[in-house]
């Protein structure tokens, strides 16, 4: 069953960012449009949140520049676990950023709108 854009959903989202507001502000965005939001503040944290509810977790939303391990690096090794998980990618850095084909970008600052529309598209594409 497919659900129109803007419609509530109750997904499980795992949000990867290093910047404590950027990361509070999507989730508390994405929540009260019902989805259900686990938040980890550095790739090594998101990998591990996403080993532990990797049942759960429907899409990765994942800064791109974090210390450590990039959000990049991180969607590697997670689609060495599930290579059919979609992801995509937030950052303020889009014309200096190189990203895996096919995995969608949303720019930093963005709307709520942008936010869904991207973040809904992602999770109503066919698995790949």
């Amino acid at each position: 069953m497919e659900k129109a854009v803007g419609s509530a959903r109750s997904d499980t989202i795992l949000l990867v960012d290093d910047d404590s507001s950027v990361r509070r502000l999507a989730a508390s965005m994405l929540e009260m449009h019902g989805y259900t939001v686990i938040e980890a503040e550095s790739g090594q944290q998101g990998l591990e949140s996403f080993t532990q509810h990797h049942e759960e977790v429907r899409l990765i939303l994942s800064d791109v520049v974090m210390p450590q391990m990039t959000g990049t690096d991180m969607i590697q090794r997670i689609r060495n676990i599930d290579p059919s998980m979609p992801v995509m990618l937030m950052t303020g850095y889009a014309s200096d950023i190189e990203v895996p084909e096919a995995v969608p970008v949303l720019s930093k600052p963005f709307t709520l709108e942008s936010l869904l529309h991207t973040v809904e598209s992602c999770l109503s594409a066919p698995a790949r």
